[in-house]
């Protein structure tokens, strides 16, 4: 059960600042994050068939993730890749769920493999990003994960310039986490007045994640405690769906300007046939 804030955005500073209240039905937590730092393996000369899991690295160096490379004593240079690997296990409750290899910050180019499988590639050293490894790993087993990273001389930002020493390298934080196979990734609400600033649509931008049909129940309240009434409170969603947008119309609602900040509630119930079963 997770709850977050969320304000709308502001048409001419006369909208109705919603508390959002999102409830997924489930009878399981959320696992992870499982930290994935300390220890790993790396080769600035990386034999080739460096990605396969069989590969002897008895004679590679170990280094401290997160960490730069030249500051624990690696000679790396611009636009020459170097390799690092670690090994982990899968906790065996990631079962039945969808698992993610999460990534801080990799500077500043960098290309994955898992068990010799090849993912994805990312460019940006600072930015957070992620790889589903679902199909890849068994929890309850161990697993190989492969880094190649590149410190690239004509990245956008080029930071190894600014700090006068090469910082390739695996900056931040790495970690597996998981998923329920069902679930809303991200939700953005947007209230729509009308010219008048009289009625107002309630728009829900909603990114999913579904292997089967689920449905959405919504509520909203005044600041008040007393129920709004939406022309449609109850969708349906498909499993097909990646994106959707919602819509409901909200007549005559409180408005809110900066004297008068009113909070109107929001509480969102998702719901799938997977959670009903467990």
């Amino acid at each position: 059960m997770t709850a977050l804030s969320l304000i709308s955005r502001k048409p001419k500073n006369c909208i109705l600042l919603i508390l959002l209240m999102f409830f997924v039905e489930c009878n399981h937590p959320e696992y992870g994050p499982v930290i994935l730092n300390g220890i790993w393996k790396i080769s600035i000369n990386a034999p080739i068939g460096f990605e396969n899991n069989d590969i002897d690295i008895s004679h590679w160096n170990d280094i401290r993730v997160p960490g730069e490379c030249q500051m624990q004593g690696f000679a790396i240079k611009h636009d020459t890749p170097f390799v690092y690997k670690k090994e982990f296990e899968v906790p065996s409750h990631f079962n039945n769920q969808n698992i993610f290899l999460c990534f801080d910050g990799v500077y500043s180019s960098a290309r994955v493999w898992v068990n010799g499988t090849y993912i994805r590639d990312h460019t940006g050293g600072f930015t957070p990003w992620e790889c589903e490894i679902t199909s890849l790993v068994k929890p309850g087993k161990k697993a190989w994960i492969t880094v190649e990273c590149t410190d690239k001389r004509n990245d956008e930002s080029f930071a190894s310039g600014y700090a006068k020493h090469q910082i390739g390298s695996i900056l931040r934080d790495v970690y597996i986490k998981a998923m329920p196979l069902n679930r809303i990734n991200s939700c953005n609400i947007e209230t729509l007045l009308d010219a008048e600033y009289k009625d107002a649509i309630l728009s829900i931008d909603l990114s999913l994640g579904l292997n089967e049909n689920a449905k959405l129940i919504l509520s909203l309240s005044d600041p008040q405690g007393n129920e709004v009434k939406l022309d449609r409170n109850r969708f349906n969603l498909s499993s097909t769906d990646k994106n959707k947008i919602l819509k409901c119309f909200d007549a005559n609602p409180v408005t809110w300007d900066a004297e008068h900040p009113n909070l109107n509630k929001m509480k969102l119930i998702f719901s799938s046939d997977y959670f009903m079963r467990h």
